[in-house]
């Protein structure tokens, strides 16, 4: 994800665009530095509901004293609606309660849709649900040597697929890409215009009185902005002009996108025909070919290096950011108040030099640390803006549930101030829980010095989330995630840290894991090294000619000036110490690291020279050796021996950088997803613990079991022990009792999911009491 790379050194570095202002009905209004809305001279720091407009439910809002609304507005004539809430002294918002439009296309995940195993002739049938066209391929497990392609025909949801030959040796795999007339992904083509076009018509017939204070999110709910993952392509006449256009402006020349596309022979001659081509593959599997589907022709390409997906991305992102900014513009046209977008995904209309519209609106939509991540991450993408648009909780609910008392409502609407919200709108699902907001008034968080007061705040990529983790650090900083790169890195024993790579924030960030210790940082020239404390604070140190002497405490130290990794001497002297310790173990034990020894060896000569490289090398290659001595066994998810699981995908969070996946609706025909894998359990192993590591939606876990020799099978149960990365987590499994020689352990995936989906990371069988924290080693005993 890229979009806030392109911002943030504009952020620090000064030249900050004029701050969204208007002036509606003579009320002269702004967004202030700290991202404020100040109305007619006064802050506007709203304490009120969000709620489906009807005449009873204005009565009763207002009824209760309150006077600021988020209206969600019906598909019928707004006047009276509106004059209504006037009339009332309200102070409000529009939103619009509809589903703003989605975008018609294809879907392209043939890691998912696929039906794997095929070795018999016959018929296959597959639910396609309101698919209004799929084609097809039959081509084997690799996606390579296609037997059959073309298109499916459809009844009542359902495709079926003859397969002619039977395949004894090779089995076979029917890839299916189904087109959807209706997806959930936005459009910013045709149907955005219709809308677009129907709401600015509305707006102008309608009488808007003294209280409107701005739009949310004008053409309705939206699930997702944009979808960087990608797998989708638009089907419609704009997006191909649009992408058409795109091509020609980037590349030129029809040559050049030959070469940038990868295909194995130049058989484009044209950017049109180009525009309307469908990848039949993704970043994880699938066929190495473009279709054009009204040709009905295959193009093939070389899939791991084509720009084709690449390219679909930045045309689409412009297209969202173009148009959401210009309705925006529109609106103001009309009514001169601030246009706020909600924040839905790390997106480009957020996170660019321009964002679309005055402001992003927070939201709150679900009990605990799942409403403060979603907050988390508006604020971080609110922060990176480089004008600094009015940042307001626009719906703050405990999810599906009513809150069930005042106290709930008030920590809720008080995270998202901290946070940096200035505007808080609780959403009203009965009118028993009008008494709340009376309470919540009574919070003096919520009040008016909160319109100069920025957050103190620092990022961290959601990579590394644990060590890191959305909270308020103590002293009031908040860490806050960012899809920038950067990942965890290992400092050994008693430090934590990361990495984030950003080109408006690029730093490293260290911190002692238990109590603060006094060391030295050694870097090759400290002088260029810049160390501050996250509340922006400058640490006592004492630079010297090799490194730099500081405390190192318990919340993270900001480095910069240098990307190696920083060194802490006592962090040196363990490593060398536990080498020690590790060779003579493995010596006596008669295990040979010889390989790995000369790689410590060989880096911890080159310390005085590069000492970052240098020490990074040493801690690779000693968890090397810890994985070879230890009576641990760590298998890597991706290593199976055997499996049926669709794909290997990548992340720089997970052990090794990668993980076995499968996300699919379809069983396999033998009935159960499964993957297999083998190790040897050393001397003395004996009773042992045993954990998975992996990503597995909650409503799935019920249908995972883990099997092992001469134990019954193992159960996730209801929740993880702990999290890391992007949605992985650990579980513990229970015991087993092992001696020594070869095990299998499987992991199957049950028939009736409500759908296949299971992403492994690791798997540990150890004989200590493990206690995970991220993707670090149990500890040789």
């Amino acid at each position: 994800m890229r979009w806030i790379l392109n911002i943030g050194l504009i952020v620090l570095c000064g030249g900050a665009l004029a701050q969204p202002s208007g002036n509606y009905g003579g009320a002269a209004w702004k967004v202030n530095e700290a991202r404020c809305l100040i109305w007619n001279g006064q802050p506007y720091l709203p304490l009120g509901w969000r709620f489906s407009a009807t005449a009873a439910n204005i009565d009763a809002v207002s009824a209760s004293g309150c006077k600021d609304a988020v209206l969600e507005m019906p598909d019928s004539d707004w006047n009276v609606l509106i004059s209504h809430a006037d009339a009332k002294g309200l102070r409000y918002l529009i939103a619009r309660d509809v589903q703003a439009p989605t975008a018609p296309g294809w879907i392209v995940r043939p890691e998912s849709f696929r039906l794997d195993g095929i070795s018999k002739k016959g018929t296959y049938t597959m639910d396609v649900g309101t698919a209004g066209s799929v084609y097809y391929i039959v081509a084997t497990e690799q996606g390579q040597g296609i037997s059959k392609k073309g298109w499916a025909p459809i009844s009542n949801g359902q495709i079926s697929i003859a397969v002619d030959q039977a395949f004894p040796s090779d089995r076979r795999s029917i890839l299916i890409f189904p087109n959807y007339a209706n997806t959930s992904h936005s459009d910013y083509w045709e149907r955005f215009d219709s809308a677009r076009d129907e709401l600015l018509k509305r707006l102008s017939q309608t009488r808007f009185g003294p209280g409107l204070r701005g739009f949310v999110n004008p053409l309705g709910r939206v699930r997702e902005w944009t979808w960087p993952s990608g797998g989708f392509v638009p089907d419609s006449a704009l997006f191909r002009i649009e992408f058409q256009n795109y091509l020609e402006t980037k590349y030129r020349d029809v040559d050049a996108l030959n070469r940038s596309w990868r295909l194995r022979s130049f058989e484009l001659r044209d950017f049109a025909r180009a525009a309307r081509l469908v990848p039949l593959f993704s970043n994880n599997r699938g066929v190495e070919s473009l279709l054009d589907p009204i040709e009905e022709n295959l193009l093939a390409v070389d899939a791991r290096t084509s720009a084709y997906w690449s390219d679909l991305r930045d045309a689409i992102d412009l297209s969202a950011a173009r148009r959401t900014e210009r309705l925006a513009t529109a609106i103001r046209n009309i009514a001169d108040v601030p246009v706020v977008y909600e924040w839905a995904g790390w997106s480009p209309i957020f996170d660019t030099q321009n964002p679309s519209g005055d402001g992003v609106g927070v939201r709150w939509t679900d009990e605990g640390t799942s409403g403060l991540e979603n907050a988390a991450r508006a604020a971080s993408s609110t922060f990176a803006w480089r004008n600094k648009g009015w940042m307001v909780a626009t719906e703050i609910s405990n999810g599906s549930k009513p809150f069930g008392d005042a106290r709930a409502a008030q920590i809720a609407a008080s995270s998202c101030a901290d946070l940096g919200a200035k505007g808080w709108f609780l959403r009203l699902s009965s009118n028993a829980e009008l008494p709340f907001l009376e309470a919540a008034a009574a919070d003096t968080s919520l009040n008016s010095r909160l319109a100069a007061a920025v957050p103190s705040f620092v990022f961290y990529p959601e990579n590394a989330r644990f060590p890191a983790d959305t909270m308020q650090l103590p002293g009031g900083t908040w860490w806050l995630p960012t899809p920038s790169a950067g990942n965890r890195i290992d400092i050994g024993e008693g430090y934590e840290g990361y990495r984030h790579d950003a080109v408006y924030n690029k730093f490293i960030a260290i911190w002692r894991t238990s109590a603060p210790i006094k060391t030295k940082l050694r870097y090759l020239d400290p002088s260029q090294i810049s160390i501050v404390n996250a509340d922006g604070t400058v640490p006592e140190m004492k630079v010297s000619k090799d490194g730099i002497e500081l405390v190192i405490g318990t919340t993270p130290m900001i480095i910069t000036g240098s990307e190696n990794l920083p060194v802490p001497t006592d962090a040196l002297e363990d490593a060398q110490a536990k080498y020690k310790a590790y060779s003579a173990r493995a010596k006596a034990a008669g295990i040979n690291i010889s390989d790995m020894q000369f790689m410590f060896e060989d880096s911890a000569r080159r310390i005085a020279a590069s000492p970052g490289q240098a020490f990074a090398s040493m801690i690779e290659n000693l968890r090397k050796i810890e994985k070879a001595i230890g009576r641990f066994s760590w298998i890597e998810g991706e290593r199976p021996e055997e499996s049926n699981f669709s794909f290997t995908g990548s992340s720089a969070a997970t052990s090794n950088g990668k993980y076995l996946a499968v996300d699919t609706p379809y069983m396999t025909l033998d009935g159960n997803f499964f993957v297999s894998y083998s190790f040897k359990a050393a001397p003395g192993t004996g009773a042992s613990e045993v954990w998975i590591a992996a990503r597995i939606p909650k409503e799935v876990r019920p249908f995972v079991q883990v099997e092992m020799r001469d134990r019954e099978p193992m159960k996730l149960g209801d929740n993880p022990v702990s999290t890391y990365g992007d949605g992985f987590s650990w579980y513990r499994l229970g015991d087993v009792n092992l001696k020594p020689g070869s095990y299998r352990v499987t992991v199957r995936l049950l028939a009736g999911a409500p759908r296949y989906e299971a992403a492994l990371d690791v798997i540990l069988i150890t004989p200590q009491g493990f206690r995970p924290s991220g993707l670090r080693l149990p500890k040789v005993d």
